[in-house]
């Protein structure tokens, strides 16, 4: 260990006091923490979560089931799943009086893969996803500007 002294502006010092504090480390622990998850990330490694079937609502009649999560970049995400299809307001309506119709039930399920595109670089909302889960990264960086559903080719 090398032992150093580091002047900092009070307004810094505050906020590391604070972000320590909500972490429950030590000042310095949290220095340290915050160089080793800083240095070198010009060098950008993906990372690739196991998701427990994370269900995921999209605009419009339809929602996701993923599988895995890859971390593309600061500001793009893939997960692996299924896109579903559900019945929209007019089919709903045409066949309010068929027993057999369950309106909760997708039409359709289609394996394949949903780029998504942050409004932010991950990192500048959630600091410390590379010690996050899947779902947290889901959950917190839930901001997307945009996504793209790509369907499995079809083997035949």
């Amino acid at each position: 260990m090398k032992r150093f002294a580091l002047r900092i502006p009070a307004d810094l010092h505050e906020r590391l006091v604070e972000t320590a504090a909500k972490e429950r480390r030590s000042i310095n622990e949290q220095i340290l923490w915050m160089i080793e998850n800083y240095i070198g990330e010009d060098e950008f490694d993906p990372k690739r979560f196991d998701m427990a079937d994370y269900h995921i609502d999209l605009p419009g009649d339809g929602s996701f089931t993923a599988h895995t999560l890859t971390v593309e970049s600061d500001d793009v995400y893939v997960l692996h799943g299924e896109l579903h299809e559900y019945p929209d307001a007019d089919e709903c309506e045409a066949r309010e009086d068929d027993p057999e119709f369950d309106p909760q039930e997708p039409t359709q399920s289609i394996p394949g893969t949903l780029t998504v595109t942050l409004e932010r670089p991950l990192g500048s909302m959630l600091p410390d996803w590379r010690h996050r889960s899947g779902e947290d990264i889901l959950t917190y960086a839930a901001a997307w500007e945009r996504w793209e559903f790509t369907p499995d080719e079809d083997p035949s």
